[in-house]
């Protein structure tokens, strides 16, 4: 029997399973008595996991906003892909929310917007000493004061350090969708269950087969960092503006990759590796080194038996990486990759740990491998800035704080994979 806790794909596998068992015994031609008590066990079973789905499909279709609204893309493909736009929409309120194509700028939507000369050095110079700050730059900070001392940077600025942080991210770079977040929390439909054809004879009734939708939440949460720079660099820098965005790009990038794939979804987003649904590919109790590309193969093909598509990168530490490269036959030579992964991007990046525990071991690391169309990345564009100036004063330095308010998704576990256990 299935266990009482089981998802619908669950129930459905073993489902399938249970109607295979039977047919096998009904093709045995005349059934003995211990075969016609097993067939009738089966059924049972059967029988009982359809009641279960069913109500499931039941619960599902009494979420009346969902039902309405579960179109999940209008038209279009994602981020990762040639295909026009891709659009969301928001279950709550109807409304239509289009990911960015690849390779277009979300700055690109605030052209028109207001203090299009304004820089982010402008901003942080005029912090430091109001009085220098010119009539555009007063204006665009007075638009964005807060109680707490600190500032919203116009939407220009915010937007332009988030396509840096985009460049800059890995799970972007793998196919990442970015949905700019227009609320603070913003309810998408996702596909939870393949519809099922079944054929029919003539004039018999089709039998019905809905797809099951369920809802995933993006929630804005903050993401901060602290930057120690110079009074000097502040008030002298022709550089300013650029130093800012590259260090503001690489701090948040780096963060939002590591929750991306690692969060434990307390005070960050849930990470992939973290969410029920994704295939394991584990090397032994202790962990292994990789030796070869089979566990690849052997992602790939979980993947596959869940109806995924095929993975559009995989995601490792650079250890992992070196490790690869290194990777030799039985003759000496670089061990080639098979066709099935020989096009597949290896991206590195230091957010994936070298110090998990895998039994005894604890200095294993994993590859996250999937199609990366199905992780939604959220943004809000506010990024609030304040100035630090005590805290680093005995130094003559001064200390920014940014924060930004992201959150990450996925629409279809099924289609990652972990390699887990990977030792030096």
């Amino acid at each position: 029997m299935i266990a009482m806790n089981a998802n619908a794909k669950q129930m459905r596998r073993r489902r399938g399973e249970i109607l295979d068992e039977a047919r096998a015994l009904t093709e045995k031609g005349a059934m003995s008595a211990s075969d016609q008590k097993e067939f009738d066990r089966l059924m049972a079973e059967a029988d009982e996991l359809g009641a279960r789905i069913g109500n499931v499909a039941r619960v599902d279709e009494l979420d009346g906003e969902l039902s309405q609204k579960a179109n999940l893309r209008t038209r279009g493909g994602a981020e990762g892909s040639s295909d026009p736009d891709t659009i969301w929409r928001d279950t709550k309120t109807g409304d239509e929310i289009r990911a960015l194509k690849k390779g277009e700028s979300l700055a690109a939507r605030y052209q028109g917007a207001a203090h299009p000369n304004v820089t982010l050095g402008d901003c942080v110079r005029a912090m430091l000493a109001p009085g220098t700050a010119t009539p555009d730059v007063r204006a665009a900070l007075s638009e964005g004061i807060d109680t707490a001392g600190g500032f919203t940077v116009p939407e220009t600025l915010s937007s332009q350090i988030i396509d840096k942080l985009r460049a800059e991210a890995v799970c972007t770079r793998a196919g990442a969708i970015t949905v700019p977040m227009d609320a603070p929390t913003v309810y998408l439909a996702k596909l939870d269950g393949d519809p099922t054809a079944s054929w029919r004879g003539e004039n018999a009734t089709i039998s019905e087969s809905s797809p099951a939708f369920a809802r995933v939440t993006l929630s804005a949460r903050s993401l901060a960092t602290v930057i120690k720079l110079s009074r000097e660099l502040a008030e002298d820098s022709a550089n300013l503006d650029a130093t800012l965005r590259n260090a503001l790009a690489k701090a948040f990038a780096l963060e939002l990759d590591r929750a991306a794939l690692f969060g434990n979804g307390v005070a960050e987003p849930l990470g992939v590796v973290n969410w029920t649904g994704i295939n394991t590919v584990s090397l032994g109790t202790d962990g292994a080194a990789l030796s070869g590309f089979d566990n690849f193969l052997d992602g790939i093909y979980e993947m596959h038996v869940d109806n995924a598509g095929d993975p559009t990168a995989a995601i490792m530490a650079p250890r992992t990486e070196k490790t690869i490269n290194k990777m030799k036959d039985g003759d000496g030579e670089t061990l080639v990759r098979p066709p099935a992964i020989a096009n597949l991007p290896f991206l590195v990046t230091t957010s994936v740990p070298v110090n998990q525990t895998q039994g005894i071991s604890t200095d294993c690391s994993s590859i996250i491998m999937g199609d990366f169309s199905q992780l939604l990345i959220g943004m809000r564009t506010q990024l609030q800035i304040q100035v630090l100036r005590e805290r680093f004063a005995d130094n003559l330095q001064l200390g920014l704080l940014a924060y930004l308010r992201a959150d990450v998704v996925l629409t279809h576990p099924e289609s990652f994979t972990k390699i887990v256990g990977i030792k030096p």
